[in-house]
């Protein structure tokens, strides 16, 4: 950052990791691999300070899963906790008589609310628009995709587009799967001479 934002959303976008999910919940381990990774690049660059700010998932069984992934994959010398009461305590006493990571505690913003799930499927339906707007039809070759045709077939999938280092150029959905001549039409704002691999997403682009 180089300036104050006004909301994290605002920052702007310097590398992305495709997990295939929107939730954590449902793709756990590529979204702690992602962080981690995320978190490498950003040092590698020489970033003075690297801020990870996790999602809201901090339930009992998969939300403690979720954090101790992140935490192994980045090894922070610092956890930020914000909580209204104790709600992250059975996170963190796993880390109380450690050396790293230190533990800050602070009172969580008292207007803050939970967004419903109405109000997420909407933040999401805007978000991918938002990013299609400039969007183009491209051909793959199909020889790109990494792994088997999910079942259903690809027609509306959401992609990670990598390069040949396996970073992530950006995401795109499929929009027709042509098995005749092995090509794969994709939706995306992203140039398609760098792509090296397709990897399918777990979802389907909101219609």
């Amino acid at each position: 950052m180089e300036g104050p934002l006004p909301r994290l959303a605002a920052a702007p976008v310097e590398a992305l990791s495709f997990v295939g999910a929107t939730s954590a919940a449902h793709a756990l381990r590529a979204t702690a691999l992602g962080t981690g990774a995320m978190v490498a690049r950003a040092r590698a660059a020489g970033f003075e300070r690297v801020l990870v700010d996790t999602s809201g998932l901090i339930a009992p069984g998969l939300g403690r899963a979720l954090k101790e992934a992140k935490i192994r994959a980045v090894d922070p010398d610092l956890l930020v906790c914000l909580q209204h009461a104790r709600e992250c305590e059975h996170i963190l006493e796993r880390y109380a008589h450690v050396a790293r990571p230190e533990i800050l505690r602070l009172p969580a913003f008292a207007a803050g609310r939970r967004r419903s799930a109405e109000e997420r499927r909407r933040h999401r339906t805007t978000a991918f628009a938002a990013y299609f707007r400039d969007a183009r039809a491209v051909e793959l070759d199909a020889a790109l995709l990494a792994g088997d045709a999910p079942p259903g077939g690809l027609d509306g999938r959401i992609v990670g587009l990598l390069d040949a280092a396996g970073q992530t150029l950006g995401i795109g959905h499929v929009t027709r799967a042509d098995a005749a001549r092995a090509m794969v039409t994709v939706e995306t704002p992203v140039a398609p001479g760098a792509v090296a691999r397709v990897v399918v997403g777990q979802e389907t682009y909101p219609r």
